[in-house]
């Protein structure tokens, strides 16, 4: 139970950012919503257009997802893709077996599997990603799968994405037959003022808590990144991540113990604000396995001005710099002294005396709350031992 690090503002922004974790923002959903009518659409095609960063790949990652538990689905980034490496591709995200076969025999392949999945009504969607880099050879390869039918149903559909709008391009000859499907088109939009306070609110605080989100993303921050990223989702990333690790640097170090035993150190415990536990118990939050320390043995209040220290009626009582306490607010590098270990404390605030008089209410509440804990604790054993 002992706190973890919080995790890094990559985790909520950067490229460890959980891909499961989506922000349904306007364009999202409005993006989301015309694949969806696609699929039901007889051309089965749509061309998504937007900059960098605005949330194509995103979107087209999390529609294909969505939709691969029920028809075969390939997405592939088209950036200087050959039309072999597009076949190789398209079949093992199809989990199609296949040896080492000329690229004729790879075709065939491809084509009956096509055919077979149009014939069960499960007609395969290939998305092409960045697809203004493709080469001339690739497109011609994909004109060519854009013309296959089984039974006057198209085999394959289709999800073209890029940063511009491309829809003239089809027209050309090499891609005559995509621009017969008459693909639905879309553009990307970029998030409002509100929609981009929620998104970096929501993203934060789903991989770092709610404690200091108000100090990182308050709404003027919110505001500014916003505008400084137009609303486009992979800039107000970039931004996010800068502004939260400025927040860090200037943000106050936690308090932290240092467990050791002999001079040896066990462990280093990270203490944001709460209230920790301390005794031999599993269940406590920092657990001391030593036979002179009780179960429940000390408790640590952590605020975020001061460090309390108290003592929860152990057998054996708590020291600190070898003066037994039953309360203390701590200083940096006092030691608390536990059996045969020692809690080195470290990054404690300075306290003013209005803190400590604060303290002092706090600890009186708690206290109260403890001793009502212990006789309600007493009242249900001696209940149990009269109904034995």
């Amino acid at each position: 139970m002992e706190s973890a690090h919080r995790p890094l503002s990559s985790k909520a922004f950067g490229e460890h950012a959980d891909p499961r974790l989506i922000i349904a923002y306007g364009a999202y959903l409005a993006a989301r919503h015309h694949l969806d009518a696609m699929l039901d659409h007889p051309g089965g095609c749509m061309l998504l257009s937007g900059p960098r960063g605005s949330g194509k790949t995103t979107t087209v990652v999390e529609h294909a997802a969505w939709v691969g538990r029920d028809i075969p689905v390939a997405v592939i980034d088209g950036t200087d893709l050959s039309p072999r490496q597009l076949v190789d591709s398209m079949l093992a995200q199809f989990r199609v077996k296949h040896r080492d076969l000329t690229d004729e025999k790879l075709l065939g392949v491809l084509g009956r599997f096509l055919a077979e999945m149009t014939g069960k009504d499960r007609v395969p969607l290939l998305c092409i990603d960045n697809f203004e880099r493709t080469t001339a050879s690739t497109r011609t390869l994909l004109n060519w799968l854009a013309a296959l039918e089984e039974h006057s149903r198209y085999s394959l559909r289709f999800v073209i994405a890029g940063t511009t709008d491309f829809s003239a391009s089809l027209r050309e000859h090499s891609l005559r037959n995509l621009a017969q499907r008459r693909p639905t088109t879309w553009s990307m939009n970029p998030l409002d003022s509100q929609e981009a306070l929620l998104y970096l609110r929501t993203k934060w605080l789903a991989v770092n808590g709610g404690d200091n989100i108000d100090a990182v993303f308050p709404a003027d921050v919110c505001a500014r990144l916003h505008a400084a990223s137009k609303g486009w989702p992979g800039s107000l990333n970039e931004l996010a991540i800068r502004e939260a690790e400025h927040y860090e640097r200037r943000a106050p170090t936690a308090p932290r113990v240092v467990l050791t035993r002999d001079g040896k150190t066990l462990r280093i415990i990270s203490m944001p604000p709460g209230n920790y536990v301390v005794g031999r118990s599993k269940l406590s939050d920092i657990q001391v396995d030593d036979r002179f320390v009780s179960n429940n043995h000390a408790l640590l209040q952590v605020y975020r001005n001061a460090v309390l220290l108290v003592d929860l009626n152990s057998t054996n009582g708590t020291t600190v710099n070898s003066i037994q306490v039953r309360t203390k607010i701590l200083r940096n590098d006092d030691v608390i002294s536990l059996g045969h270990h020692r809690l080195k404390v470290e990054n404690t605030p300075a306290y003013t005396a209005e803190v400590e008089q604060q303290i002092d209410i706090a600890e009186t509440q708690t206290l109260k709350q403890l001793d009502d804990i212990r006789r309600a604790r007493a009242r249900h054993t001696i209940a149990a031992l009269k109904h034995k």
